[in-house]
């Protein structure tokens, strides 16, 4: 979906329906495509999915969900440790909800614990179509706990 700011004061009588919930994100899109040879290439153009929000003690920003190729979808954003605290490693399901805040689709996601004051990426990839998505929502399902030496020890 394409959509374009439109001045309403004209008095043109091609004007379209706007939705002030979405941007036309084509000529970054198209600039991308150039670059890359990439023609599937499609940014999400959801303002409220773009919106830098809290989460816990973390700022959440430049949230960017795009098709990268003909069947895979890729989300990220930043998380910044807003607490004098360290945050924990954490697993998350990201949900990604419709513009009726109706879940479409859930998907499992892991950060490494962020010290005070610092950032990491949340990056999820995956081949159920997301693009689409209006907003979304983190739930946190548990600590993340890497597998210990143990477990790749050979056994006798």
């Amino acid at each position: 979906m394409k959509y374009e700011n439109i001045n309403k004061n004209t008095k043109s009588s091609s004007e379209s329906i706007v939705d002030e919930n979405y941007i036309d994100r084509s000529l970054e899109e198209n600039q991308i495509r150039d670059a890359t040879g990439n023609s599937y290439y499609t940014i999400n153009t959801s303002l409220k999915l773009s919106e830098d929000r809290v989460y816990e003690v973390l700022q959440i920003t430049n949230s960017r969900l795009v098709r990268i190729d003909k069947e895979w979808y890729s989300f990220t954003c930043n998380l910044t440790n807003t607490s004098s605290n360290e945050y924990s490693a954490r697993t998350f399901e990201v949900q990604f909800l419709n513009k009726k805040g109706e879940i479409v689709s859930k998907e499992e996601a892991f950060i490494s614990s962020i010290a005070p004051g610092t950032s990491g990426t949340l990056s999820i990839t995956t081949q159920k179509n997301i693009l689409d998505s209006y907003d979304f929502k983190i739930v946190r399902t548990g600590d993340y706990v890497p597998m210990s030496d143990e477990y790749f020890e050979i056994q006798e």
